[in-house]
């Protein structure tokens, strides 16, 4: 299945990624892997809201915090079985979950040149959509580079998607 991460420009990164590439820049490695983590984490919330009744009462009891749907891991499954992400962000996003869980449960300093994390690094997909740019060549053997551009087209990407998905069943008007 291709899709818009396929054909990835560097203007459109420019305009819709780079504020957000900017901004985890300035983090720790830990920081950006946290943040990136939980920037994608929102916009997930924000496609099952979209998906959902407009019942903001029921909707926060699945996907509020500590309810069912709460969790990065939990959102991505979801997203993933009502096909409201393609297979590849699918992939990636359980990648960037594998990374978080890595940064957020040790105690002792960990970078992309860890081993584990650099590997998960190398299995980000949606990166080469800017296989034919510039940025590609750039940051194609930095783990961390990667992690960032990757974060921030998907966080781009799912931004863009949540506007034009609707429930399979419209809300009843009463009247």
């Amino acid at each position: 299945m291709e899709s818009k991460a396929d054909h990835i420009t560097e203007n459109w990164f420019h305009k819709e990624a780079q504020p957000l590439f900017d901004e985890l820049q300035k983090e720790s490695e830990r920081g950006r892997v946290l943040l990136g983590a939980a920037f994608l984490n929102d916009v997930l919330r924000e496609i099952l809201a979209s998906f959902l009744r407009s019942d903001q009462n029921a909707v926060d009891e699945l996907l509020g915090d500590n309810k069912p749907l709460s969790t990065f891991h939990s959102r991505i499954a979801l997203c993933y079985c009502l096909g409201l992400i393609t297979k590849r962000e699918y992939c990636d996003l359980n990648n960037i979950n594998r990374m978080r869980n890595y940064f957020a449960h040790r105690r002792q300093s960990l970078s992309f040149a860890d081993q584990k994390i650099s590997h998960l690094c190398g299995s980000l997909q949606t990166f080469h959509g800017l296989k034919n740019t510039g940025l590609y060549k750039a940051m194609r053997g930095q783990p961390g580079g990667r992690f960032l551009v990757t974060v921030a087209i998907l966080v781009g990407l799912l931004s863009v998607r949540v506007s034009s998905i609707k429930p399979v069943i419209p809300d009843e008007r009463s009247s």
